[in-house]
């Protein structure tokens, strides 16, 4: 499966809305359970959450349950730097005109750089 920065960004911002953790079974609009599932936990392999539960059954989307907690600080500092829509969609723009694949660190850079045009200048 590959890896979704949108969904990542969708997932975080829905983490950092909700003050009841952990959730279970996150639902996002336009993706499978199993999908949603799957960027939970890279997100926990990523350090950007702080717990991730998987109780799921083998593929089968009606059966998949899983939950994943707060943010960890790193994921707070990503998604600072990612929050601000029209920050993410230049950012998104580059990604596409430099060939579509970026990796967490670059991405991260890359809307920090854009961050600090915005404050410093």
């Amino acid at each position: 499966m590959k890896r979704d920065m949108e969904l990542i960004r969708k997932i975080l911002l829905t983490i950092e809305e909700t003050d009841d953790y952990p959730i279970y079974n996150l639902d996002i609009e336009g993706y499978r359970p199993s999908v949603v599932e799957y960027h939970c936990s890279i997100l926990f392999d990523a350090g950007l959450v702080y717990d991730y539960i998987n109780i799921c059954g083998l593929g089968d989307d009606d059966e998949c349950e899983f939950g994943i907690s707060r943010l960890t600080w790193e994921g707070h500092e990503f998604l600072e730097t990612a929050k601000d829509d029209s920050r993410w969609k230049k950012a998104m723009e580059v990604v596409k005109e430099k060939g579509g694949n970026i990796t967490l660190d670059i991405l991260k850079q890359l809307l920090i750089q854009l961050m600090k045009t915005t404050f410093l200048g």
